[in-house]
């Protein structure tokens, strides 16, 4: 009996000694595995850091060594807004107060005029900055639904857009809108697990539409991506969280002009042009400025706005029909153009530069052009292969309802810039439909995976 007893326990030790040297193995592959998984992660940030690095190197030569554009209308208000908001005498680039155009743009300039004082060359080293990080999010945001491969090709596609080197060195909200377009993206497909996200979806809305007043119609976002059960909820915290970001600029309207103004009085003056036959494209035009002293209401700004939507409305009316074929023609404007409406030296149109034999200005447009039809082209192919998935058909409202809003109002490419977030994740889409095994690729930005 004491020798079976010792066999028993030396034969349990066994085991146990056995165990014990299995699990010491299994600890040590887990913590290797860790150790590659985290050397793995250190080189994916590091090749994006240095791709972002990059791109901003690019922009930053592009500042110093590109041609110095002449200030245009649009850089020439942001300038003086931001000017007057710094010496406290409000926001307006006029004589007296202003609700033209929304003033998130304008404070952005005024909070760096007060760091680093009145250098426009500043700003386009931080523009350029900023576009990088942009670029880097897009990435990040591709990358989580669709995988590096996708992520690489979004990265490229936006990075290396043509036009983006022009916005990035002018006086205008194109690079601060991206910023917030993908922090917007970022928040809201996050907003299926759980409310606060939504909230924080309704106040970068909410600061979309300080920088652009069209983009509040991607307030429904996050109900759309909700489902029934929860998009009333989902709906009314985002739009309680939007009305916040917005209410100071709601306040400073009705203080100013008694009047409630929730986004700018210049609709108006955008529909009336759209509307006339033949179609109108400058504030200058001689009908126009007839038509704007016609609606002049002294110190109320929204009533004359007010009169000139009604005029457009009455055009609207009698040449239904021309309407609608100019609303084509916006939409085709905005997806494609040379950009060049924003370098005064080759603003001038295809047809006169054809006539008088500028090569160089023929060929600058053209060259922006094709890029412009490239990039434009592959996004909405890469789109609508993610689309032929219903659940993903959100991607069309976000596209469709940008395109609606110039379509009646006014389109022209830079506005078109406004969806390259989109078409570089198309991008992605495509490029991966073409370098992948399978037939299908996986859809990007998908939320219901977030």
């Amino acid at each position: 009996m004491p020798g079976q007893w010792s066999t028993s326990e030396s034969g349990r030790s066994r085991e146990s000694f056995m165990a014990a040297i299995h699990q010491s193995s299994e600890t040590d592959n887990t913590s290797t595995s860790r150790r590659i998984r985290m050397k793995e992660f250190l080189r994916a940030q590091t090749r994006l850091v240095l791709a972002t690095a990059t791109i901003f190197i690019f922009h930053i030569l592009y500042v110093i060594i590109g041609p110095i554009i002449p200030i245009i209308a649009d850089a020439q208000f942001y300038d003086l807004s931001a000017l007057h908001l710094l010496d406290g005498t409000g926001f307006h680039a006029t004589s007296g107060p202003d609700a033209s155009m929304m003033p998130g743009y304008s404070i952005f300039l005024a909070a760096l005029y007060a760091l680093f004082g009145h250098r426009v060359w500043t700003i386009y080293f931080i523009q350029s900055l900023m576009f990088a990080v942009a670029t880097a999010g897009v990435y990040l945001l591709v990358e989580r639904q669709c995988g590096k491969k996708a992520a690489a090709f979004a990265f490229i596609a936006l990075g290396l857009f043509p036009p983006w080197f022009i916005y990035t060195d002018i006086l205008c909200a194109e690079t601060l809108l991206l910023v917030a377009q993908v922090a917007f993206l970022a928040v809201t497909l996050r907003s299926t697990q759980r409310l606060r996200w939504a909230v924080g979806s309704g106040a970068a809305c909410g600061l979309l539409t300080l920088i652009k007043p069209e983009f509040f119609v991607w307030l429904p976002l996050p109900a759309m991506l909700a489902g029934r059960m929860r998009a009333v909820r989902v709906l009314g915290a985002s739009a309680i969280a939007f009305l916040v970001v917005l209410s100071p600029w709601i306040i400073r309207n009705a203080v100013t002009f008694n009047e409630f103004v929730p986004l700018t009085t210049r609709s108006g003056r955008a529909l009336w042009l759209s509307a006339h036959r033949p179609e109108l494209t400058e504030f200058t035009e001689p009908e126009f400025v007839a038509a704007e002293a016609r609606c002049l209401v002294p110190n109320n700004p929204k009533a004359s706005d007010a009169c000139l939507s009604d005029e457009a409305r009455g055009m609207i009316f009698e040449h239904p029909a021309y309407f609608l074929r100019t609303c084509a023609g916006r939409v085709f404007r905005t997806l494609v153009g040379s950009h060049t409406e924003s370098l005064p030296t080759y603003s001038m149109a295809f047809g006169d530069a054809i006539r008088k034999r500028r090569i160089d200005i023929l060929g600058v447009k053209g060259a922006l052009l094709a890029f412009d039809v490239i990039f434009v082209a592959g996004g909405l192919i890469g789109l609508a292969f993610v689309c032929r998935d219903r659940r993903y058909w959100y991607l069309l409202y976000l596209v469709g309802s940008k395109l609606a809003v110039c379509a009646i109002f006014f389109g022209t490419a830079r506005y078109g810039l406004h969806l390259s977030p989109l078409f570089a994740a198309g991008w992605g889409a495509l490029g991966l439909k073409f370098t992948s095994r399978t037939t299908s690729p996986e859809p990007i930005l998908d939320a219901a995976s977030q």
